[in-house]
């Protein structure tokens, strides 16, 4: 990658990514530039600086004008030295199946790349039809903080979980600036499926049915536990709906002070899909944060 006074010059069979010379340096994914004349050598090669927030003559990756796939993608398209240069902050987020929309979401940049999919307080009555499946209260994702009880937001995550994501990760909520103190995370389910992730529609025989997978959940403090989860992310229980966040599928059970976390998302006496709650199952989880990408490099690993 490198940059010219006039324009880019790229050698024969080359393939250039990069930007014009601009007052602020840049680097992009994208090819988007003309190839003027070839030269026999390469130039000399600049590497720019990463200035999130600086619109140069094409968007930076996680701008509204150029959503990114999820925060780890940005994380790594800033490494240099393999340390990131972007910052902890709020950025563009595809969502939905499609990817078709976007939204503006916290990135914990400094711990490997992680995208705050949701956060969530104490009970909030029945929202199965919008947790993490739709966009919903977004402005209160800009910061990981929990600041008011009984209050839940998210994004629809199905895309991001299914297609850029290896784990998950479920996190207190009490700072401003990236993970909690107290966390638990866990590798996503191999035969999870963005038609059948998270979707109660499909009615409690079906996730009955469905196979339940152990997964290891590694906690904050050394510790780690065996738990189980299937494709569907929800509790296999006729008497609650509880859709899990710490894998995106189930534990069999959950039990004080253990690390098989769920998450109720039905009110208590509500009947829906075949499901009933009796208002048992609750975790309370503080926040959930996805960390979108195909292998694990953060230190949490």
């Amino acid at each position: 990658m490198y940059k010219s006074a006039r324009e880019w010059k790229i050698p024969a069979g080359t393939l250039g990514l990069g930007c014009h010379n601009s007052p602020h340096n840049c680097k992009t994914l994208y090819d988007n530039i003309k190839v003027r004349f070839l030269v026999t050598s390469p130039p000399n090669i600049t590497l720019g600086v990463f200035v999130p927030g600086h619109l140069i003559q094409s968007s930076l990756l996680g701008e509204k004008k150029l959503p990114a796939d999820s925060c780890k993608q940005i994380h790594d398209a800033s490494l240099v030295n393999s340390k990131p240069r972007a910052k902890n902050g709020i950025y563009w987020i595809k969502t939905d199946l499609q990817g078709s929309s976007s939204v503006q979401t916290y990135c914990d940049m400094t711990n490997g790349g992680w995208t705050l999919a949701g956060k969530i307080s104490g009970k909030v009555g029945n929202i199965y039809k919008a947790w993490l499946v739709s966009n919903y209260n977004t402005a209160a994702l800009k910061t990981p903080k929990i600041t008011k009880q009984k209050e839940f937001a998210c994004i629809d995550a199905r895309s991001l979980a299914v297609e850029e994501a290896s784990m998950i990760l479920l996190s207190s909520a009490e700072r401003t600036d990236g993970l909690g103190s107290k966390w638990v995370m866990w590798r996503l389910p191999g035969d999870r499926g963005k038609d059948s992730l998270w979707n109660h529609s499909v009615g409690l025989s079906a996730v009955k049915a469905a196979v339940q997978t152990p997964v290891m959940v590694y906690a904050w403090n050394g510790n780690k536990k065996i738990c189980y989860q299937n494709k569907f992310g929800i509790m296999p229980y006729g008497r609650m709906e509880v859709r899990i966040l710490t894998r995106l599928t189930i534990p069999l059970a959950t039990a004080t002070n253990d690390y098989c976390m769920a998450v109720g998302v039905m009110a208590k006496g509500s009947t829906a899909h075949g499901w009933s709650q009796n208002g048992s199952g609750y975790d309370s989880p503080a926040i959930l944060i996805g960390r979108t990408n195909h292998t694990v490099t953060s230190p949490l690993t």
